[in-house]
């Protein structure tokens, strides 16, 4: 996905990281480290990022030297933290200079290449990031178990091996910082130090939430006879976060524990976290109907209510395991089809230069119409490009565009005539979709193509809910009504051949009209050879018309006798 630049970029892509999807994004930090730093301050939780996070890259642009006029340069000449470094690291201890010639314009360098540091989020740095260390610990714990490759390092060994100078690198390394390294970290591509943990469908992780000490030893060794891997706590808050870490296959919470209610728990696993599927089987305290109803209401999947049977318990966990829904379980957002016609569509989207462009009072005007008119809360000019959805009008969403890969208008884009999703959490295309689990939780979306004058679907004029519901035939002719507008606004002069076209229609219609209303005054009189005639009384005598006459031809008026009567 694109860059993660704000709170709901970045509860994007985690979300779809901890839904089993492979996610590549871009982040402005100073380093691979501080990464951590940077995507809590846009409000990612620390147990999200320990469960989600794989790995950081960062990277520094250098110039590479000229390899027609490089040669070795004195030794002396290196500062002394670089020279003992290479020492350090058993990389011979050299550099090149280059003096500048015919082949690099004289500037001693040519093209550019990048200094990498590599961070490899490991077990033990799971648990700092989870446990909240700061960015300084993380790095101290990255760089002792050697899942930290250094820009520092990766400089060094480019200078030692002249690929680039000493002046290239300078700016983007703290030479204070070069006595920590040790041998092995100018390896570009470290070998793993973890061995990764076992999938979730193979250990058959279960994390049980429980204070109680009854509960606490009878339903372990009741799912632990049944063959699942049992994960014990007894805090709300350590229970978050190893459903986070461990990505179980069902949560079992206990009538009480620490630090969280179970109530509170269930919510925070389907709300905070946005696990809207993970199977969650509770245990009621006491038989009273509003205890289970509202553990239910807070999310569970089952509720168990006094007695328990122990060994009964490990089947309704299996059993609300087994239910979960089959495009759950592949934890798949269907991606929008590309429409046929994508590299005219993106043509004639680029031609309206409205991309990227300030908001404009005359398209907000549109969706605060659509936003009234349809009884919603969200409402959207959305263009569709290559790899996002931007928008050029919005009301009550506060991203500014969305990756296409998760967009409802790139499936929309498809459709011809207004395109419905009723319950979006019913639809195997979205359920999954992160903006339906998470924010802005829609559940209810319908658009209207906007279409450019040469047919192609370049955006949607769309509406959504937070609740599921259908649209009547008069709600979807407004629809139709708004993207019109829409289309009018983007391409003007299309709207004024329009407008002339329908004066045009409308003139046509009034003279269709009027020759109507002579046909029924006039007396029907003699046919020529080629066309019916039509004689009507008038103070000169008798006037005769065609029929191709009368619609818009030279009608002849002329006396042809006393008027007494229609001719014969």
């Amino acid at each position: 996905m694109g860059e993660i630049r704000d709170g709901e970029t970045a509860s994007v892509a985690i979300q779809a990281a901890m839904t089993g999807h492979l996610v590549f994004s871009t982040l402005h930090t100073n380093d691979a480290v501080s990464a951590v730093l940077r995507l809590e301050d846009l409000g990612v939780e620390r147990f999200k990022l320990a469960s989600a996070l794989l790995g950081v890259t960062a990277q520094r642009l250098v110039r590479r030297l000229c390899p027609a006029c490089s040669a070795p340069g004195p030794v002396e000449a290196l500062p002394a933290p670089i020279a003992d470094a290479m020492r350090r690291l058993s990389i011979e201890v050299a550099h090149r200079v280059a003096k500048g010639c015919d082949e690099c314009g004289f500037s001693g360098y040519k093209t550019r290449f990048a200094l990498t540091e590599l961070l490899e989020v490991t077990t033990a740095l799971r648990e700092r990031i989870s446990s909240g260390d700061s960015v300084d610990a993380i790095r101290s714990a990255a760089l002792g178990c050697g899942a930290l490759q250094t820009l520092e390092a990766d400089a060094v060994w480019h200078v030692a091996h002249g690929h680039t100078s000493v002046d290239e690198v300078l700016p983007y390394i703290r030479l204070g910082t070069l006595s920590a390294l040790q041998p092995g970290a100018a390896a570009l591509s470290p070998e793993p130090t973890q061995t990764p943990a076992p999938s979730p469908a193979v250990t058959r992780r279960v994390v049980v939430a429980s204070s109680d000490p009854v509960w606490s030893a009878l339903v372990p060794a009741s799912l632990e006879a049944a063959g699942f891997d049992v994960y014990v706590t007894s805090s709300g808050a350590e229970a978050l976060a190893a459903v986070a870490r461990s990505a179980p296959l069902a949560l079992v919470v206990g009538p009480q524990m620490e630090s969280l209610t179970p109530g509170a728990l269930i919510g925070a696993v389907r709300n905070v976290m946005g696990l809207v599927d993970l199977p969650v089987v509770a245990i009621a305290a006491s038989t009273k109907d509003a205890t289970a109803a509202g553990l239910a209401q807070a999310g569970a999947n089952d509720v168990v209510t006094p007695p328990v049977d122990a060994r009964a318990l490990a089947g309704r966990v299996e059993a609300t395991i087994a239910r979960r829904s089959t495009w759950s379980a592949e934890w798949e957002i269907a991606r929008p089809p590309v429409p046929i016609d994508e590299p005219a569509r993106l043509q004639a989207l680029h031609d309206t230069a409205a991309l990227d462009t300030l908001p404009e009072e005359r398209i907000d005007e549109i969706t605060r119409t659509a936003q009234r008119r349809l009884g919603v809360p969200m409402a959207l000019v959305s263009l569709v490009d290559a790899e996002r959805q931007w928008f050029k009008s919005r009301q009550g969403v506060e991203a500014q565009e969305m990756p296409r890969e998760i967009s409802f208008c790139g499936h929309a884009i498809n459709q011809s005539d207004v395109f419905v999703v009723p319950d979006a959490r019913l639809d195997p295309r979205f359920s999954e979709n992160p903006l339906v689990s998470t924010g802005p939780r829609i559940r209810f979306y319908a658009g209207c193509p906007i279409v450019s004058p040469d047919g192609h679907n370049v955006g949607m004029m769309c509406v959504m809910d937070h609740v599921p519901r259908n649209v009547t035939e008069d709600e979807k002719t407004v629809l139709r009504e708004l993207a019109r507008k829409v289309q009018d606004q983007m391409w003007p002069q299309s709207a004024a051949g329009r407008a002339a076209e329908e004066l045009q229609t409308r003139s046509r219609a009034r003279g269709r009209e009027h020759d109507d209303d002579l046909h029924a005054r006039v007396e029907p009189g003699r046919a020529r050879e080629e066309e019916p005639v039509w004689s009507a009384l008038t103070e000169g005598g008798w006037l005769r018309a065609s029929r191709s006459t009368a619609y818009g031809g030279r009608v002849e008026q002329r006396s042809i006798g006393r008027p007494i009567g229609p001719p014969a």
